[in-house]
This record gives structure tokens, C-alpha cells and sequence, in this order.
């Protein structure tokens, strides 16, 4: 089950029952605006790391929206038998993951083999998206994760996405494209890619696949 553009309060976030003239409301905004501020520094300390400027991320990605979601996972008896959320990338530029802190669920993949990510007290989990792998030109990967389910607990955890404006073209930057290193992919609007995205599968190949400048070699 998935609640969209909705959140709930983490460690270190006034909490109503301690404050009961804050309402939920105002605990969600702050939340959203502390996320978000964390996302673009994020962007600073990746763009900084490829030899970019600073707001280079920032900037190229134009006036970006948040979106957020909360994942309720059931227990489930026969846990083997599904998962909560198949194995895929994210079609975005960062997820930031607020977990359950009692139950894990979320694993990630790992020179072929799936890891589970335990939760640890006061931290959140980072997730490169597809457009960041692009704009690097492949320096930095998009993870592959999926969720799963628990015989015994249920799950929540509360994904926050900073995703690009849809009209932004997408493409490695340009620094980044030498003789020795071209173009990994092509220039494509957020528009084309989500839509591309969500018209597969989630665990088909990787969409990225798709906007390669040159088709990988699959024989």
C-alpha cells in the first residue's frame, strides 16, 4: 500500500504529542523543507566531486519538484513468495529514504548478489536516480533495489524523490565529454524519460539502456 505526497516525522522533528500547538502539518512541511535543502547539498558535494561547479547539478536540473511517499508494507505469511516492491532504479535524480527503524526491508544490488540495508538509528539512505547517472556520464550509478516484505512485522518507510522539471534537457555535462571519455548517452527532456520509464516494466532493463548513444553489444 502507498500513500503519495504525504510524510511522516523523524527523529529530531517536534513531535505533537511533545508539543501540541505544532500541528502534523507543520511537522510534514518542515520535514519536506529539511529534505530538500539536504538533497541540493547533496548535489553540491556530487557535482564538486566530478570536477563541476558547485551549483552545477542544481542549476542544470531547472526548478525541480519534490514528490513524497509512504510505503505501508503488511506482514506477510509466505514472504518468499513476493516482494513488496520489485527490483528497479529510480527514474528521478535522488531518493531519500527515511526507514522503518525496527523493521529492514529494503535491499540493493551488489556485484549480482542482493544486500540487505539494515536501518541504523538517525540516518537516511541515499539512492542515486537514472539522471544523475546520466548527467555524470556514468561515474555515478543508479542503484538497483527492491523491497520486501516480513513474516512477522510490518514495514513503513517514507521515500522523498527530487526529480528534474520535465521540460530540462538531460545529458552528460559537458565537461565531462572527452576524446577518451564520449558521450555516454544522449540528450533527452525528463518528460521523455519518465514516460519511457513507466511504460515498462520495473524490472526489465535498465531504461537508461534505452538513451545510450551507442546500443550495448547483448550477444
Amino acid at each position: 500500500m502507498k500513500w503519495s505526497h504525504a510524510s511522516m516525522p523523524s527523529a529530531g522533528i517536534i513531535s505533537p504529542a511533545k508539543n501540541p500547538l505544532v500541528s502534523v502539518s507543520e511537522i510534514i512541511s518542515t520535514y519536506c523543507k529539511e529534505v530538500r535543502e539536504l538533497g541540493f547539498r547533496l548535489y553540491g558535494a556530487i557535482s564538486e566531486s566530478l570536477g563541476l561547479e558547485q551549483d552545477y547539478i542544481k542549476k542544470v536540473l531547472g526548478e525541480q519538484e519534490q514528490h513524497m511517499a509512504v510505503n505501508f508494507y503488511p506482514k506477510c505469511p509466505e514472504p518468499e513468495l513476493t516482494f513488496g516492491l520489485p527490483a528497479h532504479t529510480d527514474p528521478n535524480a535522488l531518493t531519500i529514504l527515511l526507514m522503518d527503524q525496527q523493521v529492514a526491508g529494503l535491499q540493493v544490488l551488489k556485484e549480482g548478489r542482493w544486500i540487505a540495508v539494515n536501518p541504523q538509528p538517525n540516518a537516511l539512505v541515499i539512492n542515486i536516480g537514472d539522471q544523475l547517472q546520466a548527467l555524470s556520464n556514468g561515474r555515478y550509478k543508479s542503484v538497483w533495489h527492491r523491497a520486501v516484505v516480513n513474516s512477522d512485522k510490518a514495514r513503513m518507510s517514507v521515500a522523498s524523490f527530487l526529480c528534474p522539471c520535465n521540460d530540462v534537457l538531460i545529458g552528460p555535462a559537458q565537461k565531462l565529454i572527452t576524446d577518451g571519455s564520449p558521450a555516454v548517452y544522449r540528450n533527452y527532456t525528463y518528460d521523455e524519460y519518465y514516460k519511457k520509464f513507466w511504460s515498462r516494466n520495473l524490472d526489465q532493463e535498465h531504461c537508461l539502456e534505452l538513451f545510450r548513444t551507442t546500443p550495448t553489444d547483448t550477444s
